[in-house]
C-alpha cells in the first residue's frame, strides 16, 4: 500500500512522512510534524483536469488561517477562506448535532476506522521498512475492500 516513515517521541508519533498507492494507481502522499512551533500546512491534489492547493488549512492559531484556491488552465480561482472559528469547535458542535438528530457529523465512524487503518499501515511500514497493506477488515461492505 506505501511506504512511510516516522520517528517517535516518548512513544507517540510526532512526525510522519507516507506514501499511500491505491487501487488504479492513484498516489498521495502525507508529510505531517506536530513540532514545528512555526510549521505551515500545504495540501495539494492534482488530477489531469486541474489541481487544488491548501494553505494553511490546518493551522491551529488564529493566524493561520487557511486558503483554498482552484488551478485549471494556468488560472487560480480562490474557492474557499477558512473562517475564523475554531474548527475543532464546530467539528463538536456537529457531533451533538448529529446526537440530536439535526444534522450529520464531519465524519462518520467508518471515515475514523479507514483513517485509523492508514495510520497503522504506516506505522508498521515505517517499524518493517518495508510496503504494508492497509487493512480492509470490517469496511468496504460485501468486498471487505481496504480503504
Amino acid at each position: 500500500m506505501g511506504r512511510s516513515s516516522a520517528s517517535m517521541t516518548g512513544g507517540v508519533n510526532d512526525t510522519i512522512m507516507a506514501t499511500f498507492g491505491f487501487d488504479g494507481g492513484t498516489l498521495a502522499s502525507l508529510y505531517a510534524d506536530f513540532n514545528a512551533p512555526q510549521g505551515r500546512t500545504r495540501v495539494e491534489i492534482h488530477g489531469s483536469e486541474a489541481s487544488i492547493y491548501g494553505s494553511d488549512v490546518l493551522g491551529k492559531t488564529p493566524h493561520h488561517r487557511g486558503r483554498v484556491t482552484l488551478r485549471h488552465d494556468d488560472r487560480d480561482e480562490e474557492v474557499a477562506v477558512e473562517s475564523q472559528d475554531s474548527r475543532y469547535l464546530a467539528g463538536i458542535n456537529r457531533f451533538n448535532e448529529a446526537i440530536l438528530g439535526r444534522g450529520a457529523p464531519a465524519c462518520t465512524g467508518l471515515d475514523g476506522v479507514r483513517s485509523l487503518a492508514m495510520i497503522l499501515a504506516a506505522e508498521s511500514a515505517a517499524l518493517s521498512r518495508r510496503t504494508e497493506r492497509v487493512s480492509g477488515v470490517g469496511v468496504g461492505g460485501e468486498g471487505g475492500s481496504p480503504p
